[in-house]
C-alpha cells in the first residue's frame, strides 16, 4: 500500500526519477482497482529466514513469534493470505501470521481474494513457499585449531556458539599438565590455560542449549605442550685462518632459565649463516680469507619450541685463535654449587684453554660488577687460583652473612660468577671470555661432595680408598662419599670432616679435632670449630651436643653450660667456640667433657 502510495505521487508530482530502480512503480501508475498479482521474494536475505544446509529450505522454528512472508505482497497492497499444508506442522493465527507447531516440511501458499475494488488473484496464479519447520534452534561451535604451546604459556580459550551462548571447556587428556585454570575434573575455570607439563593435551568444548536451542556438536582441538628454548652462546674472540674449533652454544630451559637433565637435553643444529667456514656437528672449520662469519644454532624437535639463534666471530690470519673450555661443558651442565667454607676453593680446574695458556679468573656478584672483596676474591696465579671466602684482610667481618641472600623456601644462596680470560701472546688472540655462574649455598651434604669432586686428589684418594677398604666397583664409590667412612685415611669420618672444617682428602685430624682446655680452676673447657649458626640449618643441620660425665660412662648435657663461653668468626660461614662445664671438679673427683656428632 505505502509503494503504491509513493508511485501514485511520484507520477501525479513528476518525482518518478526518485523512486529506486526496483520500485514496482517505477513505470507504470498503480491503478486503485481492478486486477492485482502477487509477488513472491525468492531472496532469503529480504524474508529473514535462515537456510537449512541440508535441504536448502527456508528455515524457522516453532521458538519463533508468529511472522510474514517479507518481501511477498500482493500489487494491491492488500494482505496476503496464507494457507498451510499441514497445520499441525505450521498454522495460520487469527491475525493472518504464520506460526511453527512441530518439526517438519510445509507448503505455504500466498493468495490474494480482492476487495470492493480489486479482482481476486486467480487460483493458477497463486504463489507457493516451502518451508522447514524446526523445534530447538540449532547451533554451532567455532573453536581454532591450537598450535604448540609452550610451558607456562598462557592459552586463551576463544570458542564461540552461533548462538552466542556460553562455551564450556574440558581437558579430556593431559589434565595433569595443566598448572592452572582447571578444577579436579579438568573442566575450565575460566577463559585462560597455563602449563606446568609437557606432552600431549586434548580440550573438549561444548554447549548444552536450552530451554530453546538444542545442544551443539562438541569439538575437540588436540595439541603439544613443550619446553620453551633458550639458546646462549659462548662468544667467539678473533680465530686464524685454516683452524678447527668446537663451538659451545646452551641451550636452558626458558621456563626456569636451567640446564635441561641430560636425559632429554637436546642438541643444536648449526649451520653457517655467511662467511668463510664450514660446519659439521659442532666443529667449525675455518677458511682461508679473513672476514666475518655468522654461525646459525636451531633447536627443534616434538618436546621442544623451535628456537634459532645467531652468533658472529671474525677470521683474522696474523694470529691462531683459542677458546675457553668450562668444566661441565661437554655435559652442558652448570657448575655444581659449592660450599661456603673457612678453606680456599681450588678453581684452576674450571676451565681450560685450547691454547694451553694459564688462565686467569675473576669474581662478579649477581648484577655483574666487581664482587666485595670483604665477601671473597681470587688469590693465586693463573692456572693456579683459588676462591677465598672473608679472606683475613676483609674489612667487613659480618659482609659474607649480609651478601647471602634467601630463596622462596627459606634457603640461603649467594651467586657468584666466574669470568674466565685469557689475554694471549704472541701466536694466539686473545680468547673470548667465558662466565659461568654458581650458588655459594651454606655447608650441606650436598655442597660438600661436590666440593670434594672438583678438586684435583679426588680421584687418586678414591682408588686409594677403595684399596685400602678391599671393596671396589660402585659401592666403594658410594661408601667412599659416605658420611661414616673415612676417605683420606686420618681417622676422622666424612661427616666430622664436614661438621669440624676439615679436608677430607688430607691428613688434618690433628688441626681439627676439638680439644681440651686447662685453665687450672677445675672447670673443664672444650674447643672446636663449628658450622655458624647463621648458616647451620635445613635437613643437612649438624647437630653439636656438647655433654659432660662424672665416670667417663654416663653423659648428660646438664653437666655443661649450653652457651659458649667464647665465639670467634672464622669466616667462610665457620666460628670457634669453648663450651664450660656447669660445675668445677669436687675434689678428687673425675670430670669429663666432649662434643658429640650427628645429622637430622
Amino acid at each position: 500500500a505505502i509503494r503504491r502510495l509513493e508511485g501514485y505521487l511520484a507520477h501525479k508530482w513528476g518525482g518518478v526519477s526518485n523512486l529506486g530502480l526496483t520500485h514496482p512503480f517505477k513505470i507504470s501508475r498503480p491503478l486503485f482497482g481492478g486486477s492485482q498479482s502477487i509477488h513472491k521474494e525468492t531472496n532469503p536475505a529480504i524474508h529473514g529466514m535462515p537456510i537449512d544446509t541440508a535441504s536448502g529450505l527456508p528455515v524457522m522454528s516453532v521458538h519463533d513469534d508468529p511472522f510474514d512472508l517479507k518481501g511477498s505482497y500482493a500489487t494491491s497492497g492488500l494482505d496476503l493470505v496464507y494457507t498451510s499444508s499441514n497445520p499441525s506442522v505450521l498454522s495460520v493465527t487469527t491475525d493472518g501470521k504464520l506460526k511453527g507447531l512441530s518439526a517438519g516440511t510445509v507448503t505455504v501458499t500466498m493468495s490474494q481474494p480482492g476487495d470492493n475494488y480489486f479482482d481476486a488473484v486467480p487460483n493458477n496464479q497463486n504463489k507457493s513457499m516451502q518451508l522447514k519447520i524446526i523445534g530447538d534452534y540449532p547451533q554451532s561451535i567455532t573453536f581454532d585449531e591450537i598450535p604448540a604451546m609452550a610451558v607456562n604459556a598462557t592459552l586463551d580459550l576463544n570458542g564461540s556458539s552461533s548462538r552466542g551462548l556460553p562455551v564450556s571447556f574440558e581437558v579430556t587428556n593431559g589434565a595433569n599438565l595443566v598448572k592452572t585454570g582447571i578444577n579436579n575434573s579438568g573442566v575450565a575455570t575460566g577463559t585462560q590455560l597455563t602449563f606446568g607439563g609437557v606432552g600431549d593435551i586434548t580440550i573438549k568444548a561444548t554447549q548444552d542449549g536450552n530451554s530453546t536451542t538444542a545442544a551443539a556438536a562438541p569439538i575437540t582441538r588436540s595439541f603439544k605442550v613443550k619446553y620453551p628454548v633458550k639458546i646462549v652462546f659462548d662468544p667467539i674472540g678473533l680465530m686464524g685462518n685454516g683452524q678447527s674449533f668446537e663451538i659451545s652454544a646452551s641451550v636452558l630451559n626458558a621456563a626456569n632459565n636451567q640446564f635441561f637433565p641430560s636425559s632429554i637435553a637436546p642438541t643444536p643444529v648449526f649451520s653457517i649463516v655467511s662467511g668463510p667456514a664450514t660446519v659439521s656437528g659442532k666443529t667449525v672449520t675455518c677458511g682461508n680469507t679473513s672476514g666475518d662469519v655468522t654461525i646459525r644454532a636451531i633447536v627443534d624437535g616434538p618436546t621442544f619450541m623451535r628456537k634459532e639463534k645467531d652468533t658472529t666471530f671474525t677470521l683474522d690470519a696474523t694470529k691462531q685463535g683459542q677458546i675457553i673450555n668450562a668444566l661441565g661443558e661437554a655435559q652442558k651442565t652448570e657448575l655444581p654449587d659449592l660450599p661456603l667454607s673457612r678453606k680456599p676453593i681450588y678453581v684452576g680446574a674450571l676451565f681450560k684453554s685450547s691454547s694451553g695458556l694459564p688462565i686467569n679468573v675473576k669474581l662478579k656478584n649477581s648484577s655483574g660488577a666487581d664482587l666485595d672483596s670483604s665477601v671473597a676474591k681470587i688469590i693465586g696465579t693463573p692456572g693456579k687460583q683459588m676462591i677465598a671466602f672473608a679472606p683475613k684482610d676483609a674489612t667487613d667481618k659480618n659482609a659474607v652473612k649480609n651478601a647471602f641472600q634467601t630463596d622462596a623456601k627459606g634457603k640461603k644462596y649467594l651467586s657468584i660468577t666466574l669470568v674466565a680470560e685469557q689475554a694471549g701472546n704472541g701466536s694466539f688472540h686473545p680468547a673470548a671470555p667465558k662466565e659461568r655462574t654458581f650458588l655459594l649455598k651454606p655447608p650441606s651434604k650436598d655442597t660438600f661432595l661436590s666440593e670434594r669432586r672438583m678438586d684435583d686428589r679426588y680421584s687418586e684418594k678414591k682408588k686409594d680408598f677403595k684399596s685400602r677398604i678391599g671393596i671396589s666397583g660402585d659401592k666403594g664409590d658410594h661408601l667412599f662419599d659416605s658420611d661414616g667412612y673415612d676417605s683420606d685415611g686420618d681417622g676422622v669420618s666424612n661427616l666430622l670432616e664436614r661438621a669440624f672444617g676439615g679436608d677430607s682428602l688430607s691428613n688434618d685430624s690433628k688441626s681439627i679435632l676439638p680439644k681440651r682446655i686447662s685453665k687450672g680452676d677445675n672447670y673443664e673447657y672444650i674447643s672446636f670449630t663449628k658450622i655458624s649458626d647463621d648458616f647451620n640449618s635445613g635437613n643437612d643441620k649438624i647437630l653439636y651436643i656438647v655433654e659432660g660425665s662424672t665416670d667417663n660412662r654416663t653423659w648428660s648435657e646438664s653437666l655443661v653450660n649450653q652457651t659458649a663461653v667464647s665465639e670467634s668468626d672464622l669466616g667462610g660461614g665457620m666460628q670457634r667456640v669453648v663450651y664450660k662445664s656447669a660445675n668445677a671438679r669436687a675434689n678428687n673427683g673425675q670430670l669429663f667433657i666432649r662434643v658429640r656428632v650427628k645429622t637430622r
